[in-house]
């Protein structure tokens, strides 16, 4: 594979706003890969959608501007930022038209965006919190898939990239809403595959496990809270799970990400690729 295989593509990412994250992350991997880059995310608070306080949102858009910035300079591609609340279908309509306006394309879209609203005890989640979690993670995917395939189609090629989590391959206590959302988006990944495959369009899912990221500071406090230990027995616990004894990086996920949108993925359609040590089974 060359340094550069994703030179003249273009990249539209969701839920990119926050430093460390897995969006930036899979930024500054594809720009690298030499795409031209358009990163999103709220840029507004909506404190509805926090688990808790730890785990912030992308909601500042000077921030996401300064990132891009850098990376067009340190990597010579285009690069910019736009406010996005995947549940809002205007502002969707928006961000695609612009990413093919202004940047000329729309060749690989990472549906990156998701809520951790319904994480936490079963009975204790509301049907608010179901909802929320269910128009994040499936429906804003399924709003960008939708406007992304055309524009895919009518050059022939084209790779979504769904972040589902393991928690979209197995179940476990305390992620009921979440896991029930992530479940529903690797059938539509795998839909999608399925119905776009001779239009040229890929669809796959990254799954990634224990990611120190701020969602996972957010993750062993619910451990703790339903195990009834404290947050370092947690983490021990969770680490314990992990085959490769190590937490993951947003950098472990953003190669899997190059990897899938590029060339060498290019007969690799439909799959869920577990990026966990070896956690899931």
């Amino acid at each position: 594979m060359s340094d550069r295989p994703l030179d003249g593509k273009v990249a539209l990412i969701t839920g990119a706003g926050r430093a460390g994250g897995m969006g930036q992350g899979a930024a500054r991997r594809l720009a690298e890969a030499g795409a031209d880059i358009l990163i999103t995310d709220l840029a507004v608070d909506r404190p509805e959608l926090r688990q808790d306080e730890t785990h912030g949102l992308g909601d500042d858009l000077e921030v996401m501007e300064e990132f891009v910035d850098a990376l067009a300079v340190e990597f010579g591609t285009r690069c910019r930022a736009m406010a996005l609340d995947v549940t809002d279908q205007s502002q969707a309509e928006a961000v695609v038209g612009y990413t093919v306006s202004e940047l000329g394309s729309l060749d690989i879209l990472f549906n990156n965006a998701g809520a951790t609203t319904g994480v936490g005890p079963l009975l204790d989640q509301t049907d608010q919190q179901w909802e929320l979690s269910w128009q994040v993670n499936t429906m804003g995917a399924r709003r960008l898939s939708m406007l992304a395939i055309p524009v895919m189609a009518s050059h022939g090629s084209g790779v979504i990239i769904n972040n589902i989590s393991i928690g979209g391959l197995v179940a476990d206590a305390g992620y009921g809403a979440y896991s029930s959302t992530k479940f529903a988006l690797a059938a539509l990944t795998k839909t999608i595959a399925k119905e776009h495959g001779r239009d040229g369009i890929r669809c796959v899912g990254v799954c990634p496990g224990i990611i120190e990221t701020g969602m996972a500071v957010a993750n062993r406090r619910l451990v703790a809270e339903l195990e009834g230990i404290t947050d370092d027995e947690a983490s021990e616990l969770m680490l314990a799970a992990v085959p490769s004894g190590r937490w993951g990086t947003a950098d472990d996920v953003a190669r899997a990400v190059v990897f899938l949108a590029s060339p060498a993925a290019s007969y690799i359609n439909g799959v869920l690729l577990p990026v966990d040590g070896g956690l899931t089974p």
